[in-house]
């Protein structure tokens, strides 16, 4: 069990480096595509010229912010999710069912990182209509965010194999960084309140 301790503290630790590097990409990724549209709009209404490339940029780094975004919700546990059967398991068997369930998400993202990075590599010497940007950089996000995603699945499936052996120590998902107020907020996942319960 101390092992498995330490393999979860390391996964934590290094999940917690890869959703930095999300989050910060995030803000970059929000920024462009307020900057990209409001220079889109302001060529074709002010100017009378309208660009050829802002709606397609804007599109693409809408993709890149959704793979960078759904590992960061993920860790969270905000995810839409079926709970109406696994909720009412005794604690062990929701554990295990939550073991089972992302076990079988580690395996999609993995496939998907597989597959995304080969696509990435074919579409190399395909450009973007407008620009001369290589098709590559965005597919990139697919294998960016399955690996990201793949790694936070594998510290939840971690997480739900401890708690199988202890229920009450089954924290699965991080909690909400702020409440409605902004102060920071202790409150765990259902989950987590009905296994001590």
């Amino acid at each position: 069990m101390k092992a498995m301790g330490h393999l979860i503290a390391s996964m934590d630790w290094l999940n917690q480096r890869l959703l930095g590097l999300c989050k910060l990409a995030m803000i970059v990724l929000v920024g462009a595509i307020a900057a990209d549209i409001f220079v889109g709009v302001f060529y074709r209404y002010v100017i009378g010229d309208a660009l050829a490339w802002y709606e397609e940029v804007a599109q693409y780094l809408m993709v890149w912010m959704v793979f960078c975004g759904s590992p960061l919700v993920l860790k969270q546990g905000g995810h839409i999710s079926l709970g109406l059967v696994v909720n009412r398991f005794s604690p062990r068997l929701r554990m295990l069912a939550h073991a089972l369930i992302f076990a079988i998400v580690f395996a999609f993202l993995c496939l998907l990182f597989y597959h995304g990075a080969g696509l990435t590599w074919l579409a190399r010497r395909q450009q973007m209509t407008s620009l001369p940007v290589s098709f590559s950089l965005i597919y990139a996000a697919i294998p960016f965010g399955a690996f990201v995603m793949a790694s936070v699945s594998f510290e939840i499936f971690l997480r739900a194999l401890r708690g199988i052996a202890d229920p009450g120590d089954a924290e699965l998902f991080a909690p909400d960084a702020m409440d409605e107020s902004g102060q920071a907020e202790t409150r765990r996942s259902s989950l987590d309140e009905a296994v001590k319960s």
